[in-house]
C-alpha cells in the first residue's frame, strides 16, 4: 500500500487518520484528497489540500455526518 502525503493542516490530517482507521481509503489527487467509504462507491468525499474558508473543517465535518456513513470517533 502506498502511503499518502500528510495534510498540511493538523486538524484535517486528524480527520483523514480517523477515516483511515474506520476503513476508508484516502487517495491523493492533484489538488484534493479523495476519501472512499468501505461500503463501496456510494459514499465518496473530496477534501481540499488548501482550504479557502476558515470554516472549511466545520463544514466538512457537517457534510460527512449528513451525507456519509462515517461515524465520528475520538482518538
Amino acid at each position: 500500500m502506498v502511503k499518502r502525503p500528510k495534510h498540511s493542516y493538523k486538524e484535517i490530517e486528524k480527520l483523514l487518520r480517523n477515516l483511515e482507521s474506520q476503513g476508508w481509503r484516502v487517495e491523493m489527487g492533484s489538488k484534493h484528497y479523495l476519501a472512499k467509504c468501505p461500503c463501496g462507491l456510494k459514499h465518496m468525499k473530496s477534501i481540499a489540500c488548501t482550504p479557502r474558508s476558515p470554516h472549511y473543517l466545520k463544514n466538512l465535518l457537517g457534510a460527512m455526518r449528513r451525507e456519509t456513513c462515517w461515524g465520528e470517533e475520538e482518538q
